[in-house]
């Protein structure tokens, strides 16, 4: 049974005063209405009170939320009056001269985080420890500078303290925990503070002494959500609302939201929102039904041309000021793409343009999230939305098939990843006007004039464009939306950012992707470009904004960068480099079968519920699997159709003798040779020898082309004109050296490889598609390799040490039902360094 337990007493448990002149008074972490502080904003606040009959000079006391750290924010001036107080805005703005003060913290009651008060020697004088509260209620000592602390439902801001209460009645408890049962249930309620009753609603409304009374056990026959709120009949407050889901029968392969919202419900249903963003509370399953965690907050909608759909997408935000819990405490998300586990929002997408059944008709419920993996697949440089596909339901009815997804937009993102907080950043986002979320546009603004009045063929003015935006973010960007022909792109859903802390990651202006849904030819263009179809041209859309100006800049800087040979070059050769690669046919074709296999099973309930047919939307992922087929396929030729270029050519690399050193070819190192891939002619493309320790590199042989500047120089550049073998010779270095004692052995535990990646979903029932499963090493970073996969039973059901070799979903001769696997690769990287990965499969039939 989930339930948070808090301690509720008045003198040591929470506070601590040694003697001191000053104290803290009061202090409120749930203000919704209470106060708002001088910038408009209903900051939490801390109450000072002097208790002797002097003024005191606050200069140099300090004030924090840690013991651990109470010389977090010092005051630099002010002073408290004679038997009288003070507020402190715990807000971040960092104020410290003069009242109004603000610190340079805010508090957070569900951690608990503490108030620490420090005289000028640093020396700690009161501190008390945060005990949550409901809305707009504080906490205080019971009359000005008493030794007890009581609750106050009605908050003394800056005034005598007064009217103090009893504490909140105790919560709810229920006899069953939340999760899946099979099978009606009785559930029982029950309440530790003596002379209270028991209110509970099941729609998703707050429980009120208007609701039902609970009078003897509730029989739950369907899912349902039940809302608990105990109310004393002597005159306490109201307790917490405890909040759970009962499943009945619950069947799926995904995890599981519950949200409890009645105005939540009719905002989603009617596409209105009337009021303030909706109270939710959030609960969040296994596929199994066990319980994970539970939050509060709130929702709002998600989504701009998809809110006219019938299912529609949220985010969650969620809000210490209801006294449950801060944020999401849990890893989300696959661990080899992040290890975040610490979440304050999070977006509920239903595949928004793509949702299934939408319009277009030709809907698949898988782009955006497919692109937005694609991308974190082939580590490209930018930043995406990750995500993970759930099922909602919502005050306890089925809502359909969704997607979790990371938030980027916000600066905990920023902040997390990059040590770049909401004060160090310029987010600028465009969606058919141009937005500031973030800092200021006037650096983004002088950039991009910069770069339309100078000539980037001059190195200094290149070098100043290469300092300030982020070269590699472009190419990568661009060629991954050209690619997924993305017809809602520059003119919508376009965002873009850099940092300004200099001791953060990330300070050159990048984009980001942000909706990629309409791409694959979902039939809606936005964008303007000459077709949608597999044969749109990756070059069409670089005529097509001139001088659009700096909130529409992608193609303007494009083309002013295209000026530059160094830059066409790279911007050529990275594409050939990642369709040799990660967008390859192949693995994309992999990735889109993989997560499309995710959501399979339960697409039959999305479409009990929303409408539509399992014969349509089995035409509709037919028709997308043949438009990515078709398109990778195509790219070559529509890349020397754009930039006059010849081929493609056939190379075959190697190196010898084997393990002696290894090739760098444009961005790629393959580790494992002989490797072979396709380039273009018309332009060079370089390759570079990198020797292995106590080897150097001797020379190269070539078959067909002509090395430049000479097959003795470790660096070539080649401009082919025919397929070509080519091998990179290495002698070992014999000069003797130093005596270097031997490294102590360590063995280390191992690591996930980057760019490693074994789709999680299969479906061997011989129709020719996704019949296999294989390990996806992208970048050849396994060099030794085995892979087990084994039932929950702990039987090994396959094993291989070749990466060519897929599962066909057998053993012992005999095909194996739908269920989940465990599968556990070992091995090592062609630098020696262990590999460790582990995971699920989900083997459907």
């Amino acid at each position: 049974m989930k339930k948070l337990i808090f301690l509720f007493a008045s003198l040591s448990l929470f506070s601590y005063t040694s003697f001191s002149q000053i104290v803290i008074n009061e202090y409120q972490c749930s203000n919704f209405t209470t106060q708002n502080d001088n910038f408009g904003n209903p900051e939490d606040w801390v109450e000072l009170y002097n208790t002797t009959g002097a003024a005191i000079n606050l200069n140099g006391w300090y004030m924090s939320d840690k013991s651990s750290n109470p010389t977090k924010w010092q005051f630099t001036g002010g002073s408290i009056p004679a038997n009288g107080r003070i507020v402190v805005w715990c807000s971040k703005n960092n104020l410290s001269a003069a009242p109004p003060f603000h610190t340079n913290f805010s508090l957070t009651q569900t951690k608990p985080e503490e108030i620490v008060l420090s005289n000028p020697s640093a020396s700690i004088v009161d501190q008390v420890t945060l005990n949550p509260t409901q809305p707009d209620n504080s906490r205080g000592r019971t009359t000005d500078g008493a030794a007890t602390w009581s609750l106050f439902t009605t908050p003394t801001f800056n005034a005598a303290n007064a009217g103090a209460s009893a504490d909140y009645c105790a919560k709810p408890v229920f006899n069953l925990a939340p999760g899946n049962y099979a099978g009606a249930q009785s559930v029982t309620l029950s309440c530790s503070t003596p002379s209270t009753n028991i209110y509970y609603t099941t729609d998703g409304r707050e429980p009120t002494t208007s609701s039902t009374l609970y009078s003897g056990p509730i029989n739950v026959t369907v899912t349902t959500l039940i809302k608990a709120k105990a109310f004393s009949t002597v005159g306490a407050p109201a307790s917490f609302t405890e909040t759970n889901t009962y499943f009945i029968n619950l069947n799926t392969t995904l995890n599981v939201v519950s949200l409890g919202s009645y105005d939540c419900e009719q905002m989603v249903t009617t596409g209105s929102q009337f009021g303030p963003d909706p109270y939710t509370t959030y609960e969040y399953f296994t596929p199994s039904g066990s319980f994970i965690y539970e939050v509060d907050g709130n929702t709002n909608p998600h989504g701009n041309d998809s809110w006219a759909y019938d299912q529609r997408g949220v985010d969650f935000v969620c809000d210490d000021r209801y006294g449950n819990n801060y944020a999401m405490l849990y890893p989300i998300f696959d661990p080899t793409i992040t290890d975040r586990a610490e979440f304050d929002r999070v977006i509920l997408k239903a595949a928004a343009s793509d949702n299934y059944p939408g319009n277009p008709s030709n809907s698949c419920h898988i782009r955006d999230a497919f692109t937005q993996t694609l991308s974190q697949r082939a580590d490209l440089e930018t930043d995406e939305r990750t995500n993970h596909s759930c099922i909602v339901y919502l005050n306890g009815k089925y809502w359909g098939v969704y997607e979790i997804r990371e938030r980027m937009s916000h600066a905990g993102y920023t902040d997390y990843y990059y040590n770049q907080g909401a004060d160090d950043i310029d987010l600028l986002r465009f969606w058919g006007g141009g937005v500031v979320q973030y800092g200021s546009d006037t650096g983004w603004s002088n950039l991009y004039s910069f770069i339309m009045a100078n000539n980037l063929n001059v190195p200094a003015n290149y070098s100043y464009v290469d300092s300030k935006l982020n070269i590699k973010n472009v190419i990568d960007y661009t060629i991954l939306n050209t690619y997924a022909v993305n017809s809602d792109w520059i003119d919508w859903n376009t965002m873009w950012w850099r940092g300004r802390n200099p001791n953060g990651d990330k300070k050159k202006w990048r984009y980001v992707l942000w909706d990629e849904d309409n791409t694959w030819d979902l039939g809606q263009n936005f964008t303007g470009w000459p077709t949608t179809s597999w044969q749109a041209d990756p070059c069409d859309l670089q005529t097509s904004y001139a001088n659009a100006g700096y909130w529409e800049a992608s193609m303007d800087i494009l083309n002013k960068l295209m000026a530059v040979p160094s830059f066409k070059q790279q911007y050529i050769n990275r594409y050939a480099d990642l369709m040799n690669t990660c967008l390859s046919c192949p693995q994309t074709i992999a990735l889109l079968d993989s997560m499309l296999g995710v959501i399979a099973p339960e697409m039959p309930n999305q479409i009990a519920k929303w409408g539509g047919s399992m014969a349509a939307y089995n035409q509709n992922v037919a028709d997308m699997h043949n438009f990515v087929s078709n398109r990778c396929a195509y790219i070559d030729s529509a890349l020397i159709g754009c930039y006059n270029l010849t081929g493609p050519y056939d190379i075959t690399v190697d190196v010898f003798p084997p393990g002696s050193g290894d090739v760098q070819i444009s961005t790629l190192t393959p580790g494992v040779y002989p490797w072979t891939g396709t380039y273009f002619g018309g332009i060079n493309i370089k390759l570079q020898a990198k020797a292995k320790p106590t080897w150097y590199f001797d020379h190269w042989t070539l078959v067909s082309n002509t090395p430049n500047p000479s097959t003795i120089s470790d660096t070539l550049l080649l401009g082919l004109t025919s397929t070509d073998q080519i091998v990179a010779y290495f002698v070992q270095d014999s000069t003797p050296g130093p005596v270097v004692p031997p490294t102590p052995v360590v063995n280390h535990p191992g690591v996930p490889a980057p760019g490693v990646f074994v789709p999680t979903s299969f479906t061997p029932n011989g129709d020719g598609k996704n019949d296999f499963v294989f390990v996806m090493d992208y970048f050849n970073n396994l060099h030794t390799f085995n892979w087990s996969i084994y039932d929950r039973a702990g039987e090994k059901v396959f094993e291989t040490s070749d990466k060519s070799r897929g599962w066909d979903g057998t053993f012992n001769g005999l095909p194996l039902n739908t269920q989940v696997l465990v599968y556990q690769i070992k091995g090592s990287m062609p630098d020696g360094q262990p590999i460790l990965m582990s995971g699920d499969i989900t083997l459907l039939r």
